[in-house]
């Protein structure tokens, strides 16, 4: 990870969040793949009853801040366009050479997003607007900690307190994966978490013929000592078995899909490899950086279009490689807060501040799709809060929905303690 480049426009606060991510995640990158076994893991069986038709949930954080205006621009609106005289997206029906892609006729997609257009048009993709958590403020450090926790003053994460509160899908070893060096708050918690940042890497270096005997040296080695230490134990060297097996089922991207070498992209095909692997995986989660843009934000030839259209790009290829499997599997896109609607006061090499309300995007085979979801505010000064677009839909709300919905959790209540979610109708029921 190169910490100076992911920083360069961001504000100081995210550079010293970014540096002690990056200083605990060396202390973590030679726990994650430490363990090898022998290809002889057969295919794992799971419950036939209702919890079969979960979906598989993967989150996808973007840190740092994404600037929702930019990715879903209201760009039928007059006070958009006033805040923003160099960085607005411009109107589909603009002479401009880079401009908005229409939705709705009043939203429009980012250009760079271009790839998930067919997937809104296919119903498979909701935009949701004017969303964020409400407790959250700008700072970037409190704001990650709601958004994973799912709560002010929660321990655990969302994701974690989900997995605790539902049942396993049968004899498997890995419910959660993080498709990096480290485990996310959101899944903290959660029973049978690991971070696999690589399914190739995931193991024991060393002489592939003495891999059995080395485990069983490993095993026998913590059998009489503390049960927490020997459940690790035990439970690094079953997740080892499971990894071999998905190695020896061999994986390459189906359906002509082709994931760019960027870190979304090598998130999502490590996790598209277990996912077709079929080891009972439920929830996958990663966390892209970078998306602090205060200054230089380059919406529509820069860092910020870069960005958007590696993510673009990535979400395009997974969807692809997954085929039918996406109909059972559901994407959630979100950040900790949105960008202030006003850029800047440097039109040459401007950026915009933290802001409120912000955008999420949901993707999946089981979503209300082809449509923007929102109770929009408007841009004008009187509906700002702060000179920022308002949060008028819960995050949670929609978060809540996917997992009961989506994931078979009926104990919401135990998820987002003290919180009456509203569901919005962005995903159809499981059946």
């Amino acid at each position: 990870m190169d910490i100076e480049k992911l920083t360069v426009n961001a504000c100081s606060e995210f550079k010293d969040v970014m540096r002690r991510d990056f200083l605990k995640s060396l202390g973590r990158a030679g726990i994650a793949g430490v363990l090898s076994a022998p290809a002889w893991m057969p295919r794992l069986s799971f419950a036939a009853d209702d919890s079969s038709t979960r979906d598989l949930i993967v989150r996808i954080f973007l840190f740092g801040g994404l600037d929702g205006l930019a990715a879903c621009p209201p760009y039928d609106e007059a006070a958009y366009y006033a805040a923003r005289p160099t960085e607005a997206i411009p109107r589909p029906d603009d002479v401009a050479s880079v401009k908005a892609i229409d939705l709705d006729g009043f939203f429009g997609l980012h250009p760079a997003l271009s790839p998930l257009k067919a997937i809104y048009d296919a119903g498979d993709m909701a935009i949701v607007h004017a969303t964020g958590h409400p407790d959250v403020n700008h700072s970037h450090f409190y704001a990650r900690d709601i958004f994973e926790s799912g709560a002010s003053l929660m321990t655990g994460g969302w994701l974690g307190r989900h997995l605790a509160n539902t049942s396993e899908l049968g004899s498997v070893e890995v419910r959660a994966i993080s498709a990096a060096n480290d485990v996310p708050r959101c899944l903290h918690g959660g029973p049978k978490t690991v971070a696999i940042p690589s399914v190739d890497d995931y193991g024991l270096g060393g002489d592939a013929y003495t891999a059995s005997l080395r485990s069983s040296i490993l095993a026998n080695a913590y059998s009489g000592i503390l049960p927490a230490v020997k459940t690790g134990a035990t439970s690094g060297l079953a997740t080892a078995d499971v990894m071999e097996f998905v190695r020896s089922l061999g994986y390459s991207p189906a359906n002509g899909a082709m994931y760019p070498n960027t870190e979304v992209s090598i998130a999502l095909k490590t996790i598209a490899n277990i996912a077709k692997a079929d080891v009972g995986v439920e929830v996958a989660a990663m966390t892209a950086n970078g998306w602090d843009t205060h200054e230089s934000q380059g919406s529509l030839s820069g860092d910020l279009y870069t960005k958007l259209s590696q993510l673009g790009a990535a979400l395009a290829a997974f969807y692809t490689d997954m085929g039918s499997l996406m109909a059972r599997t559901t994407i959630i896109i979100h950040s900790e807060f949105g960008r202030r609607v006003a850029q800047n006061n440097q039109p040459s090499n401007a950026g915009t501040d933290h802001g409120y309300g912000g955008v999420m995007f949901v993707i999946g085979g089981g979503v209300n799709g082809g449509q923007v979801i929102t109770d929009w505010p408007g841009l004008d000064e009187a509906n700002l809060v702060d000179g920022n677009l308002d949060i008028t839909i819960d995050s949670r709300d929609i978060l809540a929905e996917i997992l009961q919905k989506r994931a078979g959790n009926s104990n919401l209540a135990a998820v987002f303690p003290g919180f009456t979610p509203t569901f919005r109708n962005v995903v159809q029921l499981a059946t």
